[in-house]
């Protein structure tokens, strides 16, 4: 929201899900003002939960409507288009769900979407397409809620605020971060590590604990004191309710990097690109330097190499 992009239309989702409107958010922190209206009047009709929401399919069907039309229209430099189906249903129902091919369509019609675009607005012979995910997945078996432990110990209440607390874990896709409500406090930390290590060696193979030169390694949480990142199938959660380890449905990401199932797709195709060209692998931190060559922008400070051998000459 409020980033200096001449036509935004951002994610931004209602804090009460059950009495806000969905699109209300959205509509109302859309740049230009009036852009939904202009898009809901000629690209997608009026937009409401029961056509473009969270967690179902027309949520994409919607936003590939709205880049669309864009696209053709305003002939942007650069546009960019998060669809959110496959990754929805691989949360609920994990990778071998049956409704998968139904959003891998629907993914798929919203690029064939963009290339019928390009192709109205006679631009599609200097246009690139950059098809990519963000993460892999993983299907889920176990769900850890360490602040259980927590509770148990003292250092935190059972309650949404946590009270009084010293430490608490708080989770971030399937990874756990421990926090320390004074960063200075050894005491609370050496409990923490004692609450740890007493737990039965089934219970912790589910998780390692990366201590703060781990996550500085990985350049991740710096406020944290420590991080617990699990095992394939397992997910450090904030729940404070007990049990502390229970079965777990669905499917998840946010696994450490090296995990292959971690790995995601990349397709480059279009202007500026080499076709026939296979990179067996890449980083996603490698895209935005792609992006800035295709647009002949300088990127400082990046941090990952260009992939170069996909340019063409042209």
């Amino acid at each position: 929201m409020g980033a200096p992009v001449d036509w935004n239309v951002p994610e931004v989702w209602p804090l009460d899900w059950e009495v806000d409107e969905f699109t209300d958010p959205m509509r109302r922190m859309s740049t230009p003002a009036g852009l939904m209206e202009e898009l809901e009047r000629e690209a997608t009709g009026r937009l409401s939960s029961a056509n473009f929401s969270f967690g179902r399919m027309n949520l994409d069907d919607r936003s590939s409507e709205m880049a669309a039309y864009l696209l053709a229209t305003y002939k942007p430099n650069l546009l960019t288009l998060h669809l959110l189906a496959v990754d929805g249903v691989q949360h609920d129902e994990g990778r071998d769900s049956p409704l998968l091919p139904r959003a891998l369509s629907t993914l798929d019609r919203g690029v064939a979407r963009l290339v019928e675009a390009a192709e109205q607005a006679g631009i599609l012979d200097r246009t690139t397409f950059l098809v990519t995910g963000d993460h892999g997945f993983i299907n889920l078996h176990t769900e850890v809620a360490p602040n259980v432990w927590m509770v148990e110990a003292g250092l935190m209440a059972a309650s949404p605020d946590r009270g009084d607390w010293r430490a608490t874990v708080y989770n971030t896709s399937v990874a756990g971060f421990l926090f320390l409500a004074d960063p200075e406090d050894q005491k609370s930390l050496d409990k923490v590590r004692e609450v740890l290590d007493a737990q039965p060696a089934e219970v912790r193979s589910l998780f390692k604990v990366l201590e703060r030169a781990d996550l500085d390694r990985l350049q991740s949480a710096p406020d944290a004191a420590l991080g617990l990142t699990p095992v394939p199938g397992a997910y450090i959660s904030s729940s404070y309710e007990p049990p502390a380890v229970r079965p777990l449905d669905g499917a998840s990401h946010g696994y450490l990097p090296d995990i292959p199932e971690m790995y995601t797709g990349f397709v480059a195709w279009g202007a500026g690109i080499q076709p026939g060209v296979s990179i067996p692998m890449m980083g996603l931190e490698q895209i935005a330097p792609l992006v800035s060559s295709l647009l002949g922008l300088e990127l400082e400070g990046a941090r990952a190499p260009n992939p170069a051998e996909l340019l063409g000459s042209d």
